[in-house]
């Protein structure tokens, strides 16, 4: 397999190694700063809509989903399990 493809894992140590510096400011604006703000915006704009609805404007229960089964072979229907 060509290195260009698949490099020896020293030769990805030493590159990271080399480019420390750049990849912690690339994590830092890419996670810090972009990733956990729009997550932490969106499940809060998620549950304060739920809240704010209630269950007097048609809001009953939040839901989960169940990925159609593909989490292995033990099934939980929540319509089951929820009263």
């Amino acid at each position: 397999v060509p290195p260009i493809l698949l490099p020896a894992p020293s030769a990805v140590a030493s590159a990271i190694g080399h480019n420390l510096p750049m990849l912690g400011a690339d994590f830092v604006q890419t996670v810090l700063r972009s990733v956990v703000p729009g997550w932490l915006i969106g499940c809060g704009a998620g549950l304060a809509a739920a809240i704010a609805l209630g269950p007097e404007a048609g809001a009953c229960r939040i839901g989960a989903g169940n990925y159609g089964g593909k989490l292995g072979k033990h099934h939980f229907h929540l319509k089951d399990l929820l009263p």
